[in-house]
């Protein structure tokens, strides 16, 4: 019996984990996006309108240097150097963001959140990219041909 209880609430558990994260969209409404950042461990997100921000169930890796050993390990902990999921085009635009928790052993750590808006097509593809400078953080949203997209604006911490 307690065996069965705890096997149930473990599943539950796990079940209402994957809930809080993002759920990509299916059909020919959507563009694919690609999350990466320069070897910084970040959690990307995309705003789900009355959900809030939402976690995609990848984050992206920080390696200090090319091994095997780091590659088991983050995929282990469901890291990796880049995360690609989809997103609605219904509303004509996205937004998505990251956010930093950076805990080192000796130091200040580093937090902040950055979004950025920009319109989507469907079947077309995009990268996000985080950027962080002198303690600040940034985000720049580039086409698939690696351009910056030009309409592309910085937004507030905001999901509605």
């Amino acid at each position: 019996m307690f065996r069965t209880l705890a096997v149930f609430t473990l599943l539950t558990l796990l079940a209402g984990c994957q809930a809080l994260s993002y759920q990509p969209p299916t059909g020919d409404d959507t563009a694919s996006i690609t999350f990466t950042s320069d070897n910084i461990a970040v959690q990307p997100v995309i705003c789900v309108p009355g959900s809030g921000f939402r976690s995609t169930s990848m984050a992206l890796a920080h390696k200090p240097f090319q091994s095997e050993f780091f590659d088991e390990l983050n995929a282990g902990l469901r890291k990796a150097e880049s995360v690609t999921t989809d997103v609605s085009t219904i509303s004509g635009s996205a937004l998505v963001g990251f956010i930093l928790q950076e805990r080192p052993r000796e130091g200040m750590a580093k937090r902040c959140k950055t979004a950025a808006r920009f319109p989507v097509q469907a079947g077309a593809s995009y990268q996000a990219h985080f950027l962080y400078e002198g303690g600040h953080c940034g985000i720049q949203i580039k086409d698939a041909s690696g351009a910056p997209l030009a309409d592309a604006v910085a937004t507030p911490w905001q999901c509605n």
